[in-house]
């Protein structure tokens, strides 16, 4: 297979498959970009309702009477339907349309944090959180759909490399916009996040009034693969796998950083924050500069090899006890930044990757479940890490394990690419 040039030349025989693309119509060709652009922020804002607990965690527990555990699971809540149903929500986006898939997201994360706003307990707020959690996966799996749909062929790579940035993206907005916000109370915060979700809600509703219906239909007139062509190809499932490991990584690194940076290395709660937020910011550029290598051409394996050995290298950096407050600090941004190449380098891989256009939210769904597994697993394993090894010093450890297994994942993906 020759370069990637955005991975989709040989889809070209299947373009009356594409259930959600817009006509090539006058009156159509114009909202494209505009749909892209929604699209972007819908992933980035349903991202911000995962980060916006841990900031405001210490006024939730004191009003709510949350133990610790209860707390932790307050902000992991959002990712358990997608490491559960992930693929699930992937296939019925294609069936029953990504546009209607989106804008349901969209309406049931403004309800269930208006409804979050009010809650009296924790078990109520658990509930919340469980529905955000279905917004979520909905907004995350039909995104790709609809990115692939609007763009033109020559810049999928680049588009749906893009969206790999919508979770770092969402949550350093909300961990740098939440401190603007300290005169308001966690209730008023969940207000204002629903407000804006609803804002965006109605836009989406105006901008993706022409494709709704089309879409809907053309799914239906498609001759869709049976699922088990999807289910039994490996490229997806090794995809799922790379993310994965990737996100456990990212993940426990975001989660456990600031408690790092505090009871080891003595830095201040503030600075340990805007440490942390900083952390999370350059991933976003790291997925940028993954979405234009892929539309560059450059090989997806080199790209995800790559980002697994510069995250090995830097946990050493961050967790083996170098010299100095210093080192671990450009160790996680270095960590943070370098490996943000591989989720774009990934997520452009569903196009790649899928039968046809009609299976291109079905594949996405396989490689966000993937990505929702290693997220809900990476702090509480690498929390148990820290324990059985004795201290944070020997946290590389696992990590340079997670990465060596991503370096054959790599090879694997490599070989598949070359058929």
């Amino acid at each position: 297979m020759g370069p990637c040039s955005d991975d989709m030349a040989f889809h070209n025989r299947r373009r009356g498959q594409r259930g959600e693309i817009w006509a090539v119509t006058g009156r159509t060709q114009s909202p494209r970009l505009a749909v892209i652009v929604l699209v972007l922020s819908a992933g980035i804002l349903a991202a911000a309702q995962v980060g916006k607990v841990p900031p405001l965690l210490p006024a939730i527990r004191g009003e709510l009477a949350l133990t610790l555990v209860e707390a932790g699971w307050m902000t992991s809540l959002t990712t358990l339907t997608g490491a559960l149903f992930g693929a699930t929500f992937g296939f019925l986006a294609d069936r029953l349309g990504a546009a209607r898939m989106l804008l349901a997201g969209l309406a049931l994360l403004a309800g269930a944090g208006l409804a979050g706003a009010a809650a009296v307990s924790g078990s109520g707020l658990a509930g919340t959180r469980a529905l955000e959690s279905i917004g979520l996966i909905a907004v995350v799996v039909a995104g790709p759909r609809l990115l692939y749909s609007a763009s033109p062929q020559r810049l999928h790579g680049l588009t749906l490399g893009l969206w790999g940035c919508y979770m770092p993206a969402g949550m350093a907005l909300i961990m740098f916009a939440t401190p603007m916000l300290h005169g308001l109370g966690w209730r008023d915060i969940w207000l204002v996040n629903a407000a804006v979700l609803a804002l965006l809600l109605l836009t989406a509703g105006i901008v993706m009034r022409p494709i709704r219906a089309p879409a809907a239909s053309a799914a239906r007139a498609a001759p869709p693969l049976r699922l088990r062509v999807v289910l039994t190809r490996p490229a997806p499932w090794v995809l799922a796998a790379c993310f994965g490991l990737y996100s456990m990584q990212w993940f426990a690194v975001a989660a456990w950083l600031p408690t790092y940076l505090i009871e080891s290395l003595g830095h201040p709660p503030a600075q340990a924050a805007r440490i942390t937020a900083a952390v999370v910011a350059v991933n976003v550029a790291g997925n940028i500069a993954g979405a234009w290598l892929i539309h560059r051409g450059v090989a997806r394996a080199r790209l995800v090899a790559l980002a697994y050995l510069a995250m090995a290298a830097s946990a050493v950096g961050i967790f083996s006890g170098g010299s100095g407050a210093l080192t671990p600090v450009i160790a996680a941004i270095l960590f943070s930044g370098l490996g943000g190449i591989l989720p774009a380098a990934v997520m452009a891989g569903a196009a790649r990757h899928a039968p046809g256009p009609a299976q291109v939210g079905l594949v996405t769904g396989i490689i966000i479940q993937g990505a929702n597994l290693g997220s809900l697993a990476g702090p509480p394993v690498t929390a148990g890490a820290v324990l059985l090894l004795g201290g944070w010093e020997r946290l590389h450890w696992p990590l340079l394990a997670a990465s060596t297994v991503g370096l054959l994942l790599a090879a694997a993906l490599a070989r598949l690419e070359r058929r």
